[in-house]
């Protein structure tokens, strides 16, 4: 099997809600980037199906109920940077 998957760039809000631009049937890893004037850092976030503790983060949706949603402990702040790197909707193929 052939599995094709998509990395989305997403702009945080300051919210424990993020939204991926279009739904998708599974999260497979989530960094976070955040930073000031001279520095960066990097989050490596655990996709979990239930309640996120500090460093995962909830992603609900299947291949049968897709999601847009990914839910954080606690509140993102504003402008940081997600990657986010998920299996669109129909990527999912026979291998030929």
């Amino acid at each position: 099997m052939i599995v094709n998957t998509k990395t989305y760039a997403i702009n945080t809000a300051a919210s424990a809600t993020q939204t991926i631009p279009e739904a998708v049937e599974q999260v497979v890893s989530v960094i976070g980037l955040a930073g000031g004037a001279t520095s960066i850092s990097a989050t490596t976030y655990t996709v979990v199906s239930g309640t996120p503790a500090a460093g995962q983060v909830q992603f609900t949706g299947t291949p049968g109920s897709p999601s847009n949603t990914l839910t954080f402990e606690a509140a993102l702040t504003a402008n940081g940077l997600l990657l986010v790197t998920a299996v669109p909707v129909g990527a999912v193929r026979a291998s030929v």
